[in-house]
């Protein structure tokens, strides 16, 4: 009797933990490092269903159902937080200009990146975004002879962000995004079938970085929702889609995520991977969103996003 009753009190500390931790999260997702806590909902809901389980074997039924019921909750907190920044499911198809693009953060200390190169001519995309880029400098002209219209790794410019098209630009920019001395943000309107669309790279720093995220994605979304016309942003968040500051930024940027849950990193994860590399649309549709076949060596899996231009 003393183990069982020594079992179920290990048990239901582990469980107060895990909610304490959560309710911490909620009560200050602004604050550096802490906003981390935001990122792993999910994974902690499911985590608070171990001791529910233990509890139940052990007859514990009241602390069980609690703990179980505390449980749903945050997975249903996520879910709603996903649902909430994501574009409403069209009845029927969506018809307009077709645009196919890949996001892919190469990763800068990655060798076998560039085996990537005939995935993508292959691919048929009219736009690439590659995230440290640096491995990709030297093949520019392989890659220029399909996309012959490139923003970034210019010298003497390091190579970082890198946006290739097929299509000319009505207007190019690449700078920062205010906090870091990096240009990753890269900016590229063109002309789809008489439509203006402007495409728009961003990787940005890491949550746990103190203050800098929050500026970025201030900076981010402000210039996000200046823009006329369809805007498509992709990139490289290393964020959730249900964490607050993304949902805050979509919001900000009146932009939706595609709906869709494509794990992305650590790319050796699989499909029990975090979905922390994005495409977020205004004007635009997501009609299909998956990982590459391959993680080419990285340590992130980049996106095939298809969409249309109504």
């Amino acid at each position: 009797m003393l183990r069982r009753d020594e079992w179920v009190g290990a048990l239901t500390a582990v469980a107060a933990g895990v909610v304490l931790l959560v309710g911490i999260g909620l009560l200050l997702p602004r604050t550096p490092l802490v906003s981390m806590i935001g990122q792993v909902l999910p994974i902690l809901g499911l985590a608070l269903l171990l001791p529910a389980i233990g509890l139940a074997l052990l007859r514990r039924p009241w602390r069980a159902g609690g703990t179980a019921l505390l449980a749903l909750a945050i997975l249903a907190l996520a879910f709603w937080r996903f649902e909430s920044g994501s574009a409403d499911r069209a009845a029927e198809p969506v018809t307009g200009a077709p645009f196919t693009l890949i996001s892919f953060n190469a990763l800068s200390t990655n060798r076998e990146g560039v085996s990537a190169i005939p995935f993508l001519l292959a691919s048929g995309a009219d736009a690439i975004l590659i995230f440290e880029a640096a491995q990709f400098e030297a093949e520019l002209p392989r890659l220029q002879a399909a996309y012959p219209y490139r923003l970034g790794c210019t010298a003497p410019e390091p190579c970082d962000t890198l946006l290739l098209s097929r299509r000319p630009p009505v207007s190019a920019r690449q700078t920062w995004l205010g906090a870091v001395p990096a240009k990753r943000y890269a900016e590229f309107a063109f002309d789809l079938d008489g439509r203006r669309v402007t495409l728009v790279g961003a990787h940005l720093t890491k949550p746990y970085f103190d203050e800098l995220p929050a500026i970025e994605r201030l900076v981010l979304g402000n210039r996000l929702r200046a823009m006329r016309g369809a805007v498509i942003l992709a990139g490289d968040f290393n964020a959730v889609p249900w964490s607050p500051d993304l949902v805050d930024l979509a919001t900000r940027a009146e932009m939706r995520f595609s709906g869709v849950y494509v794990p992305t990193w650590p790319a050796g994860a699989g499909r029990f991977g975090l979905p922390i590399d994005h495409v977020l649309t205004r004007g635009a549709v997501v009609t299909s969103l998956e990982a590459l076949p391959s993680a080419f060596g990285s340590n992130h899996r980049g996106l095939l996003a298809r969409l249309v231009v109504p």
